[in-house]
């Protein structure tokens, strides 16, 4: 049974590794072994067993990435990569998702999304708690979807955009890269790229 690591010990860290614990299986229904967290600020932690620049302790281990950022989840994926672990994929038995949904590698799926069809989501993708994404929408790499958001029919979300938690993305809009949605906020027009939306309906803020 090989050996997971989470790296990133914060909240959504701890509640990765209860998941696991539960299920300990990843989506390539390989078995794992919870090892420790990876994380550089919290060696006071019991589980914490290594800083991200001590990841070449670990080669061949599988790693999942705890961190809502896209950005820095962009950043150490390629470093645990580069330092010799697995990427591995999570989605929690709770959640629904299409036959003909594909999924990119790192990606995890917490409770209770649903994921209908003709959905495409990029590699390294975190569809958090009670996500409802729609028919025929595309999610890019890394991007970040907080609890509860939905995401309409058609939509298209570029890569390493964070959408917050209850926000809506109405039919058919285009959010565009690294771009951020807020809690609570709904999209009723398309997101240029780098921009922060906010309210209802959703304006640049």
């Amino acid at each position: 049974m090989p050996d997971l690591v989470i790296i990133g010990a914060g909240g959504s860290g701890r509640e990765l590794r209860e998941f696991v614990r539960q299920h300990p299986f990843t989506s390539e229904d390989v078995a794992i072994n919870f090892l420790g967290f990876v994380d550089d600020h919290v060696e006071v932690n019991p589980e914490w067993i290594a800083t991200t620049s001590e990841l070449g302790l670990y080669p061949g281990r599988y790693f999942l990435i705890a961190i809502a950022d896209p950005h820095t989840r962009r950043t150490l994926t390629r470093v645990a990569i580069e330092a010799g672990l697995i990427q591995a994929s999570f989605q929690h038995p709770s959640s629904i998702i299409g036959s003909d949904v594909r999924l990119g590698d790192g990606h995890i799926i917490w409770p209770s999304v649903s994921i209908t069809t003709n959905v495409i989501v990029g590699n390294s993708c975190h569809i958090n708690v009670g996500v409802a994404i729609g028919h025929d929408c595309v999610l890019g790499d890394f991007v970040t979807v907080n609890p509860l958001a939905a995401i309409s029919g058609f939509a298209h979300i570029a890569d390493e955009v964070l959408i917050g938690s209850h926000a809506t993305i109405l039919q058919s809009l285009e959010v565009g890269p690294r771009s951020v949605v807020g809690a609570g906020s709904v999209v009723t027009r398309n997101v240029e790229p780098g921009m922060t939306v906010v309210g209802v309906p959703a304006h640049v803020q």
